[in-house]
């Protein structure tokens, strides 16, 4: 029940609830008293106490080739 809970607040366009906290930032900071299995891009980043995300904006540019 607790998971249909939390995937009903995911689809909610707006609002906190027991089971999510939303904000915007530029930067994420993450902090654990243990070891935590990291993902990065699906590839294993390691076993990490700290992680720090960033926002790129605009970091990536795309090209399109048009015939």
């Amino acid at each position: 029940i607790e998971w249909q809970n939390v995937f009903n607040d995911l689809v909610q366009p707006n609002g906190d609830s027991k089971f999510l906290m939303r904000f915007k930032t530029p930067i994420l900071r993450v902090s654990s008293k243990d070891e935590i299995s990291w993902t990065l891009d699906g590839e294993f980043g390691g076993k990490l106490r700290d992680v720090q995300i960033s926002n790129q904006y605009q970091a990536l540019t795309i090209f399109s080739h048009e015939q």
